[in-house]
Parts: C-alpha cells; structure tokens; sequence
C-alpha cells in the first residue's frame, strides 16, 4: 500500500491506498462548516474588505493633504479634510476638488456600510451561546467574540488547545537539523481574522494585573516589543479560550463588575440592531425585486 503521492494523484496505487482507507476507516476527513457558519464568516470578510477600502481612501486623503503642507489634528480625516476644502478651495483647481468630493462622500457611504455590518453581527452573534462566554474576558466584545467562534467553528474538532494553537497559526515553527532544533517565527498557517481577534483581546488584557500582563513585562523587558509580547501572549489566551469553550465556562480571571456592564450593553444594543436589520430587510427585499421587475421587461430576457 502505497502513500499518495504529490505529482500523481490519479495513480492506480494511489487510488487503491485511498480505497483501503476508506474500507478500513482510517480515511482522515475534513470538517465542513455548516451554511449559517459560510454566511457569518461571508459577513466577516466582507467588513474587512470595508475597512481596507475606508482605509485605503484615507490614505489618500492624508496624502493630498501633504503635499499641500497640511495636517489634520487626530485620527478623524474626514474632518480635516473638510478645514483642507475651506483653505483650499481658491487655489484648487476644479478636477481636484471634485476628486475629493467624490473621496469624502464615498467615505460617508462606506462608513454608513460599515455600521450597518456592524449592527448585523450583533444580532447574527445572538445565536451563539459561546460568544457570551468570552466576552467574560477584558478586551473581547461582540464583534471579537464573533469573529473568534465562528472562525475556530465547532470546538470538539480540536482533541487539544495545542492543535488549536496550530490551527491558529500562533506556534512558532521548528527548524531541525542535525539533532537540533530552533524555534523561529510564527507559522500564520491559520485564519488571519482569528489572530488579529486574539492579539486585540491580549492588548487590551494586559492593561490589568493577571499573569497575562505579567508575561507580557517579562517578554518586554527582553526587548522584544509589545507587538512580539502580545503575539507571544495570544497563545495562552486561546489555551484558555479552548478550555472555556470545551468545559462551558466562564473566564477565570473575568471582573463581575465589567462582565454586567458587558451583558446591559449588548442587551441594549441589541435591540436597536435588530429593528435596523428588519428595515435593511425589508429595503433590500424591494431593490431586489424591483431589479427582478426590471429585467422581466427586458426584451431579451428568456424563462
């Protein structure tokens, strides 16, 4: 019985060896997510492809800006941009200022978007009893809860938290050579959303005393940098996360006083999340059929 092989995958062999794995029932299977799982993670990808877009635009912008010796005071672009449209407006010339028209409300319609997706995954997020079991953690709200479970999925698939950690990418990989091994730079072989949910969640966790802030000084103080340090951190995080989600309970370390806020905060939410999804509904409802009325009256439309 032979194994199979990499550049010939339709080799008898190969097909009798996968034959008798499947008989046996030694066959290794591949878990597939459910439809309500493709759809969240759709809706997660998509609110990332907002905000790079919104980034992108404001990148732009800050550019335009700078090659006019003009910087906008804090993190709000648009802002400054609309003080760079009233300074400017006399020595523009009429194309530039409609590009940056157009950039300004194009950055209005995707900030509308991405509240809207936002409002959505607060209410898609209800469905799922384990996101209310991390948010027990400092540092993980809704949409972190979110992103986390329905990236890792059903959690019994995982025997362990160590292949967890490899799912996640978050190990560091192993260099071995003549009998010796060298540990060297995260593999990232996993979801790319799960380790920015897990990195966010440890930032913000070491900001109180647990042993969590306290390995992450002592990775510092070997100068390896708070980016290094939360990396470095994330995997402990989702040890604990995986023993939370296998056992059913709460966090260790959670603060009662926070976890209550936590909870009136996304009840609150989440009743105005989801009277804005019921009228996005029904909006999105007539625009579809109003498209279906018009490609019926189509003239070369064929049923």
């Amino acid at each position: 019985m032979s194994f199979l092989s990499k550049n010939a995958r339709n080799d008898r062999n190969d097909s009798l060896s996968l034959a008798l794995h499947l008989a046996s029932g030694t066959l290794p299977t591949v878990w597939a997510p459910d439809k309500e799982t493709r759809e969240d993670r759709q809706i997660l990808r998509y609110r990332v492809n907002l905000i790079q877009e919104l980034t992108r635009l404001k990148n732009r912008l800050r550019a335009l800006m700078a090659e006019h010796d003009l910087t906008g005071s804090g993190s709000d672009v648009k802002a400054a941009s609309d003080l760079f449209m009233i300074k400017l407006k006399s020595r523009l010339s009429w194309g530039a200022q409609f590009v940056l028209t157009n950039e300004l409300e194009q950055i209005d319609l995707l900030e509308a978007r991405l509240k809207t997706m936002d409002e959505l995954i607060r209410v898609r997020a209800a469905r799922w009893t384990d996101v209310g079991l991390l948010m027990t953690i400092r540092g993980i709200n809704v949409l972190t809860a979110f992103t986390i479970v329905v990236t890792i999925g059903r959690i019994d698939r995982f025997l362990t938290a160590n292949s967890l950690a490899n799912y996640s990418g978050l190990v560091p990989s192993q260099r071995c050579s003549a009998g010796k091994s060298r540990n060297g730079k995260i593999t990232k072989a996993g979801s790319k959303m799960l380790r920015w949910a897990l990195t966010e969640a440890v930032q913000s966790l070491c900001r109180m005393d647990n042993p969590y802030r306290n390995l992450c000084k002592r990775l510092e103080r070997k100068n390896k940098g708070k980016g290094k340090a939360a990396t470095a951190c994330a995997p402990k995080l989702l040890t604990a996360i995986w023993c939370m989600l296998t056992r059913g309970e709460t966090f260790r370390h959670a603060e009662p006083k926070l976890v209550e806020d936590k909870v009136q905060r996304r009840e609150q939410r989440l009743n105005a999340a989801r009277k804005v999804v019921e009228e996005k509904k029904k909006r999105n409802h007539e625009v579809i059929m109003g498209n279906w009325r018009w490609f019926r009256n189509w003239p070369h439309a064929e049923f």
